[in-house]
């Protein structure tokens, strides 16, 4: 007469499956109540049918105008549910008592609620270690889904990973759920990694793969090296152009013996080199054996 378990998607519409023999009399002897069991084994009324129509003052508030057996008048003994907008709460254990002139009859059935997750979303974050290694840390998430479901991580090589994860969910105001699921990888580098998320009550299962990077690591310690070698570098040459300016300047400022014309009167073995219209620039050369020495005067 009742279907024993429906399976119903978050956010759509599922119908109850109920039917009965109808009874040989008016429809207006009728009585048909929709109730949902509580954690507490309580029953709430979600619907309620008799003297020929629906009650909505005795209905929980969740229910009102959620509920409808749109079948009731139309088609004797089909007093099926139409539950609108399923939400996880709708989860759990209905009964629905029928009252014939003849017998009493209730029967009872099990709602699963489901919604698919997202499609899985996986970034990988490197981090390098004093050792110049490579640190990986892959997530992969996933939203909206209900119930919690299964996070498996797999290599290219067919190596299951998943004991390793630490996987977290998380459950939003409207009972969905997130799931974060993260991996850590040490030392290892172009290597495949597959996330594949399931639904316990969906056959539909979802994967997202990602290979990792180059050991950025050693790239960063080959350009620190480099950048190092760079510097030395630069400040070698930099302390090699000081010196020889300071050479320069040194042997600029190396004093000349400066003789004017009464001293040269008084040393006639010296004799003029050169002379550049200014008589105090002046280049003079003793004969000294036979070394020459000469003296640049500037003016």
């Amino acid at each position: 007469m009742v279907a024993p378990m429906s399976l119903a998607e978050c956010g759509k519409d599922t119908l109850l499956r109920c039917s009965f023999s109808p009874p040989h009399h008016s429809p207006s002897d009728l009585v048909i109540h929709w109730l949902k069991g509580g954690s507490n084994g309580d029953e709430i009324t979600i619907y309620t049918f008799y003297h020929d129509q629906e009650h909505w003052n005795l209905v929980s508030a969740e229910f009102i105008n959620r509920t409808w057996c749109p079948n009731i008048t139309q088609s004797p003994g089909n007093c099926s549910l139409l539950l609108r907008d399923v939400r996880v709460t709708d989860s759990g254990t209905y009964r629905v008592f029928i009252k014939p002139i003849s017998e009493n009859v209730e029967a009872f059935t099990l709602l699963q609620v489901t919604a698919p997750y997202s499609q899985p979303l996986i970034r990988v974050s490197t981090f390098c270690s004093d050792n110049n290694s490579a640190h990986h840390v892959l997530t992969c998430s996933v939203t909206g889904g209900y119930p919690a479901g299964n996070v498996q991580w797999h290599t290219a090589l067919g190596e299951d990973r998943t004991a390793e994860a630490k996987t977290t969910n998380v459950t939003s105001a409207d009972g969905l759920i997130g799931i974060v699921s993260q991996l850590n990888i040490t030392a290892s580098t172009n290597q495949t990694y597959t996330c594949s998320v399931s639904n316990p009550l969906l056959p539909t299962q979802h994967h997202v793969s990602k290979t990792l990077p180059d050991d950025p690591c050693s790239q960063t310690f080959s350009t620190t090296v480099m950048v190092t070698i760079g510097l030395v570098c630069s400040l070698s040459l930099m302390a090699v152009l000081c010196v020889l300016g300071w050479l320069l300047v040194s042997r600029r400022q190396t004093p000349c013996t400066t003789l004017n014309e009464d001293e040269h009167r008084g040393h006639p073995e010296l004799s003029p080199l050169t002379e550049q219209g200014d008589t105090h620039n002046v280049a003079y050369t003793r004969d000294k054996g036979s070394i020459e020495v000469s003296w640049l005067i500037y003016g």
